[in-house]
């Protein structure tokens, strides 16, 4: 009696076993793939490289300018020969004449995971970098002497879009293949935000 009391015990402590595990996973308690761009990753911007089965996320950690410049001797001679109508043009400037983030094709896809509700890629702005020998410029304005204004130039911005995957995740990718060029994805919502002054920048670079 004692040894089929004990055998039913034990079936019974498999089955409630094996109903607590499938509970678990249906849950979405499991351990997630962190290889998968659907499963929450630390909060920030990334370059999402399918063919890379080992490593396929790469974060695209921010830059600070080193500065900004407004105008040049070029600039002001152009303003004094043209009774102020010539403008001059305010830039913000990163330092090296390349980025550190190098992403290898012209489609890129990437994903951006956001804590905050407020924050989507529609606050963004992608910026195809002015590259020099040793910085990379961006516009962020222009004044004559008859007035100013301030955003950055229309000729560097990037036409991208992008996919809600699920709460604070964002599928994102340009529209058309990019060039082998410096470029850059800024902030420009109102909201405060942690990606504020950040330039989030990557060299496009194809062998």
């Amino acid at each position: 009696m004692t040894r089929k009391l004990s055998r039913t015990a034990l079936f019974l402590a498999i089955l409630i076993g094996s109903i607590f595990s499938a509970s678990y996973a249906q849950t979405g308690d499991a351990p997630k793939d962190k290889k998968d761009p659907k499963t929450w990753h630390d909060e920030g911007l990334y370059f999402y490289n399918a063919s890379d089965a080992n490593s396929p996320f790469l974060l695209i950690d921010p830059s600070m300018p080193n500065g900004s410049k407004s105008g040049g001797y070029g600039q002001r001679v152009a303003q004094s020969t043209s009774l102020g109508f010539a403008k001059t043009k305010t830039e913000a400037r990163l330092s090296g004449g390349t980025s550190k983030t190098i992403i290898p094709t012209k489609t890129p896809t990437f994903y951006f995971y956001f804590k905050a509700d407020n924050l989507s890629p529609k606050q963004f702005a992608l910026v195809r970098l002015i590259a020099k020998k040793h910085d990379r410029l961006m516009v962020t304005g222009s004044q004559n002497a008859y007035g100013s204004s301030q955003g950055i130039d229309e000729k560097q911005m990037v036409d991208f879009t992008y996919e809600k995957v699920s709460d604070g995740i964002f599928k994102v990718f340009t529209k058309e293949p990019l060039h082998q060029d410096e470029y850059c994805f800024y902030y420009i919502g109102k909201a405060e935000s942690p990606f504020a002054g950040g330039f989030y920048d990557f060299s496009i670079s194809v062998e």
